[in-house]
């Protein structure tokens, strides 16, 4: 004996319309939930602080430090084996990548100079993140 149900009035299923009224009287004139307070911070919010430390960076590594790290690496000059740099020597994978050193800025500010003090910027921010959150704390 098996037993047949019928398509026509689904168990367990409500329609739509009724449904819709049952929750449109139950929500009428109460808010479900109240409204989120929003926090907001004013003088360190991480984006900000971590943006002008990097760029305080490469500006000072663009406008400040960049005469003097070139005068530096000149001075030091190339490594040198018995008084022959390795290119000399005979290694052929001492030469310096070019495709790095290439820029079209004036001064010649190139790629792994903005990696350098872009990351030196990210380690001041992180310092005063780090500092601010832990003044915080305690």
């Amino acid at each position: 004996m098996a037993t047949t149900m019928s398509l026509k009035t689904p168990v367990g299923l409500r329609s739509s319309s009724a449904l819709a009224s049952r929750v449109n009287a139950r929500v009428s004139g109460v808010r479900a939930c109240p409204r989120a307070t929003r926090q907001v911070t004013r003088a360190f919010s991480t984006q900000l602080i971590m943006s002008a430390s990097t760029f305080t960076c490469l500006a000072l590594g663009r406008w400040g430090f960049l005469d003097f790290q070139r005068k530096s690496v000149e001075k030091a000059g190339l490594p040198v084996q018995n008084g022959v740099s390795h290119a000399d020597a005979g290694d052929g994978l001492a030469q310096e990548a070019s495709f790095l050193l290439a820029t079209n800025d004036p001064k010649g500010f190139n790629v792994v100079d903005v990696l350098m003090w872009g990351s030196v910027g990210h380690i001041l921010g992180f310092i005063i993140l780090a500092t601010n959150a832990s003044l915080r704390v305690g």
